[in-house]
């Protein structure tokens, strides 16, 4: 089966490179994308710095869009010949019209310092929030770097380019935008490395911008980190309280079916859910509502962790919330088996309504999220499902 051949690939991942490549590279060209994502990752993980131009020439012969890209990643990462491996990724990203492999792209330019201003500028232009997303995301990635301190001395001797003031003034200029997203990523830096360096700007009203623009308690994962960054650098203390929405219409929520299906066509095909509306009620009876609304409607699949799980639901595309429901996690006690349904969580007492379906049994996850439902009718469909894909109706059937 594809989860044991995953399973397979990953126990490949401690073994010696030179005994185990040559077998991966197999699978690396395989039609079936978890498989081909599994192997290439191996070589992200474990490559050589002997074989990056291999690991390019081989970024050629992948068939999927996402394989491809960590093997073009892993080719910036570990060759000598990095400028014309990352002009090739530019250049794939400036031809593509999958926002998703545009947001691969940029991650994999990660890679290489040398190309912090494209993606910076990709990053604060996009109206895009899947490239926003990962983009900030990229760039945090490269100011963790550890080369990134003599990097940013050989720029200022050589081209009296002061990185630091550059990086701070991206991360100020990407928390203004009022994205809960950029807010998190960004408030994540000012709490980390840029503690110190606090010289960039005169005042700190973005902060107070920044948190007026958030709403609870979907963006409570910005608000923490944000609050931190204002007591950090302000002393200002946040003092909101989280409410919990309790206006629901409890009389039809007692009285749900226990036999209530629900039909997700997507563009891979159709597949069926029961929802256990016993178990969880109110997630159920909220789940319904969104559907018969149309908010799930030509929705995006934006998140495969291959042989493991796939994420749907959200209007982003980036996995992260925009509707604001409080949602008090249910149901807790229940196993999470191949075709579980499950809703994301915001943190520890909340969900959000962008969910995910298991595509194996994950004991992990138990106790954790709020599992609503159970796939009964077409598990294949759903184990076809990339980010690339969408939902196009959900049908609610009673």
């Amino acid at each position: 089966s594809i989860s044991l051949k995953c399973a397979a690939l990953k126990s490949l991942y401690s073994y010696d490179y030179t005994q185990s490549s040559n077998i991966v590279i197999n699978y690396l060209k395989s039609d079936n994308y978890d498989i081909s994502v599994t192997a290439a990752n191996y070589f992200l993980l474990h490559g050589k710095s002997q074989y990056g131009n291999y690991y390019f020439s081989l970024s050629k012969q992948v068939k999927n869009w996402k394989a491809r890209t960590i093997m073009l990643q892993s080719a910036l990462k570990y060759s000598s010949d990095k400028i014309k491996i990352a002009n090739s990724i530019k250049s794939g990203y400036n031809a593509s019209e999958n926002p998703y492999e545009k947001a691969a792209l940029l991650y994999a330019l990660s890679e290489d310092l040398n190309n912090y201003k494209f993606i910076i500028d990709h990053t604060l232009t996009t109206s895009d929030k899947i490239i926003s997303t990962t983009g900030i995301k990229s760039v945090l990635k490269m100011r963790q770097n550890k080369y990134f301190d003599y990097f940013a001395t050989k720029l200022k001797e050589d081209k009296h380019i002061d990185l630091y003031n550059e990086f701070t003034v991206f991360f100020k200029e990407a928390m203004m935008k009022n994205d809960n997203a950029l807010i998190y990523y960004s408030a994540l830096a000012w709490n980390s490395f840029l503690k110190n360096q606090n010289t960039a700007f005169l005042n700190t009203y973005f902060f107070n911008q920044a948190l007026s623009s958030l709403k609870l308690p979907k963006d409570i994962k910005a608000y923490t980190e944000l609050c931190m960054a204002m007591k950090n650098f302000t002393g200002q203390e946040c003092k909101e309280n989280i409410k919990i929405n309790n206006n629901f219409d409890w009389k039809k929520i007692f009285l749900l079916s226990d036999n209530i299906k629900a039909i997700v066509k997507t563009t891979k095909g159709e597949f069926k859910i029961s929802l256990d509306t016993k178990k969880a009620p109110v997630t159920s009876f909220v789940f319904i509502n969104l559907a018969k609304n149309g908010y799930y409607h030509n929705m995006p699949v934006y998140k495969r962790v291959p042989c493991s799980l796939v994420s749907l639901g959200g209007r982003r595309g980036d996995g992260w919330p925009d509707k604001n429901i409080s949602l008090v996690k249910e149901n807790l006690k229940d196993e999470f088996h191949s075709g579980s349904v499950a809703m994301n969580s915001i943190n520890n007492l909340f969900s959000s309504v962008n969910w995910f379906i298991t595509l194996e049994d994950r004991p992990d996850l138990n106790s954790d999220y709020t599992i609503f439902g159970r796939v009964i009718d077409g598990m294949n469909v759903v184990k076809k499902l990339t980010p690339d894909d969408k939902i196009l109706e959900i049908i609610i059937k009673q």
